[in-house]
This record gives structure tokens, sequence and C-alpha cells, in this order.
């Protein structure tokens, strides 16, 4: 399979609903909308280069992305990846354009993707990282029967406390009123769900 996802869209899963295939650059608007759409910081994106620099390293080596085509009408839904594949504990993540949510998709497309990957590979637990007020996704994942584990900072909020010990005013502009907010938002929860297959 070609890890680095944007040269194939070779699918990787499929059932009576839904396709999920691998992101490829012509999924390139709709990934960057769903991104967009589902960002606690979307003035983020209209920073020059920002939006740029996210599709550019989208799939990182141990990471799998996949688009989520509705088969009957062709459309696309959103992604969801899966992270750390090179270990037993992978990551799983899931994101869906505003229009596509709350319609049991997220479930469906979970289920999909770690069926078909534990069919063929050793997996201990997966791991699912979700903001703690993010309450639709941390239910989405309870229903499928996982385990709350601890609660972390996101990546978001180290690298933006890094950058706010040599504070500019390019990130004071993107935080703007919301930075008391921000602390508190940016803490997930971490869950731990059995493998499936």
């Amino acid at each position: 399979m070609d890890t680095k996802g944007k040269n194939s869209g070779e699918i990787f899963a499929e059932d009576e609903d839904y396709i999920l295939r691998l992101l490829q650059e012509s999924d390139k608007e709709n990934y960057m909308e769903t991104l967009i759409q589902n960002s606690e910081y979307p003035n983020m994106y209209k920073m020059d280069g920002f939006a740029e620099y996210t599709w550019q390293n989208t799939s990182e080596e141990n990471e799998l992305i996949f688009c989520i085509i509705e088969k009957v009408t062709d459309a696309y839904c959103g992604f969801c990846n899966l992270r750390n594949f090179d270990t037993n504990t992978p990551e799983i993540g899931i994101s869906l354009l505003k229009e596509h949510q709350c319609k049991g998709i997220g479930r469906q497309a979970l289920t999909m993707m770690m069926d078909t990957y534990s069919a063929t590979h050793e997996v201990a637990y997966y791991v699912a990282r979700i903001r703690i007020h993010n309450t639709h996704s941390r239910h989405l994942v309870e229903k499928m029967g996982a385990v709350q584990y601890r609660e972390e900072d996101s990546e978001f909020k180290q690298a933006v406390d890094k950058l706010m010990s040599n504070p500019d005013e390019t990130i004071r502009n993107v935080l703007g009123d919301g930075q008391e907010e921000y602390e508190d938002e940016n803490r997930l929860v971490v869950y731990h769900l059995g493998a499936r297959g």
C-alpha cells in the first residue's frame, strides 16, 4: 500500500454504503474545507502559507488518511485516519464535513477502517485523542466501547505554548479574545478502544 496516499487514491475498504480510499491530490479542496469547518481556529488557514503548509504536510510517514466517499452519490463526506500504524496501538481519527455529521457515517467509517486493518495487522488496542469539549466525538467512541485512559495537552497547544514563550503579534491575533478559552479547549481526552476483527 502507498503510505504517502496522495499518489494513488487506492481503495482501502468498502461496504454497501461507503468507500474508504487513500487521500490524493484531487481531494485537496475537500480535505482543507473539512479541516477549516472542524477547526477551533479557522482563521489560522487565512494566514499566508498556512493552508498550503498544512496540505504539504498532511500524510506523515506513519499515517494513512482515507477519504470517505458515499457510493450512491459519489459525494466526499470527510476523512478518517490511522496514525502510528507501525505499532500495535495505532491512533484513529475522523473528521466530517458539517453536512454529513450526525448521520451515523462516523461510526460506520471508523468500524470499517478498524475491521479492515485488524484483519491483517496485530493490534493490542486503538487510541483516540479527542478535545475535551468535543462531546459528539467522545460519545461516538464511547458507544464503540472506548474507555477513557487519561487527559493531555493537544499538539496544537504544545506548539502554541512554545510560541507564546516568545510571543509575537501573529499568534496574539490568531487567538484573539479566545486566549483564555484556549487553555481548556486544547486539552484532550485519550481513549483506548479494543481491537476489532
